[in-house]
């Protein structure tokens, strides 16, 4: 058999029928086109990769803060350079003792810093949705997260 270079792939394989390597280069891209898990995830975000340590540390903040407010969506009244300074304040604290807890609420300043920046991540996309309501054809070059708004 003949050695030449396949004029899809580029690299040196026995040579088939060329018209049979195509075929197969084609079905294969049919049945990933056709496969629906990829289709249906294509894009989204990959929330099974976030750990569940995060989700439910950030759940037992917001529930003690929920107790100590007697409101759990008191939090959309702050604003958000007062979330900044406190992520700060409790990341300064994980920083020089990765273990360190919070007198007052018992749980770890770790645990706070990951609430504190869900409310920042929060405020953010609820900006942007109120900027697109309010001007839909506002076009700017800021970008974040893949998205301009």
């Amino acid at each position: 058999m003949k050695i030449s270079k396949c004029d899809f792939c580029k690299y040196r394989w026995e040579c088939k029928d060329k018209n049979d390597r195509k075929l197969e280069k084609e079905n294969k891209e049919k049945k990933r086109m056709n496969d629906q898990t990829t289709k249906a995830d294509d894009g989204k975000p990959r929330v099974d990769l976030v750990s569940p340590y995060l989700i439910e540390a950030v759940g037992y903040i917001r529930g003690y803060g929920a107790k100590k407010y007697g409101d759990s969506e008191n939090w959309q009244q702050v604003e958000k350079e007062r979330y900044m300074a406190a992520a700060l304040r409790h990341f300064c604290e994980v920083m020089k003792d990765f273990k360190s807890v919070d007198k007052e609420s018992g749980y770890l300043h770790l645990w706070h810093c990951a609430c504190n920046i869900n409310f920042l991540i929060e405020m953010l996309e609820k900006e942007k949705t109120a900027v697109c309501e309010v001007n839909d054809d506002l076009k700017t070059s800021v970008s974040y997260m893949g998205e301009n708004y």
